[in-house]
């Protein structure tokens, strides 16, 4: 009896070789694929997490404007200080500059050591705006945010180029902000700051 099926039959100690390289090209593409995650992972984690504080600070939107440009460190520090007439003790600093249908701020945030330099630099703000009206800012005000706010104490002043506010940050104690808004509706940008700043 002549049995006419093509069978396939590996050579001897053929399959055996055979499968042995299947389950290493197997066993290379699994470390492939878990260097290829982890490294996905540690770029993640870089970008999001060990990137500098400053550029997350930033968000890309206040309210209805969108952020048009921004500046930080050493640069920031120095415009602020220029403004202020005197070197200021600042950690850190960035301003950024929001716009969107003729409507726009500018966001000023000054990192101070601590909680407490950041206060007294605020108290300067206050007291210096309020006393020789060289500033060119008046009509000083206190106003309170909601609750919602922890009853945020927030100084308002008229001067050129829109509403401004400053105030001590709720969220990051030792950052003092300053807003300068050119809007319609100048408390909602005003709320969307102290939300993010």
């Amino acid at each position: 009896m002549t049995d006419n099926h093509n069978t396939r039959r590996d050579p001897p100690g053929g399959g055996q070789a055979h499968r042995r390289k299947r389950r290493a090209s197997t066993t290379l593409l699994q470390i492939g694929v878990v260097v290829g995650l982890l490294t996905l992972g540690w770029f993640s984690f870089g970008q999001n997490v060990l990137a500098p504080a400053s550029r997350d600070s930033i968000p890309p939107k206040l309210g209805s404007l969108k952020l048009t440009g921004s500046v930080s460190g050493e640069e920031a520090m120095a415009q602020v200080s220029k403004l202020h007439g005197t070197d200021i003790e600042l950690v850190s600093a960035t301003i950024a500059h929001y716009d969107g249908g003729g409507e726009g701020a500018t966001v000023w945030v000054g990192t101070a050591e601590s909680r407490l330099a950041a206060s007294a630099l605020l108290d300067a703000m206050v007291t210096g705006i309020g006393s020789a009206g060289s500033s060119g800012f008046t009509n000083m005000k206190q106003l309170s945010l909601a609750q919602a706010y922890n009853n945020l104490n927030v100084f308002q002043v008229d001067g050129p180029g829109g509403k401004h506010y400053f105030y001590l940050s709720a969220k990051t104690p030792e950052r003092v902000v300053w807003v300068t808004v050119q809007a319609s509706n100048s408390l909602a940008i005003l709320e969307g700051a102290v939300k993010i700043f």
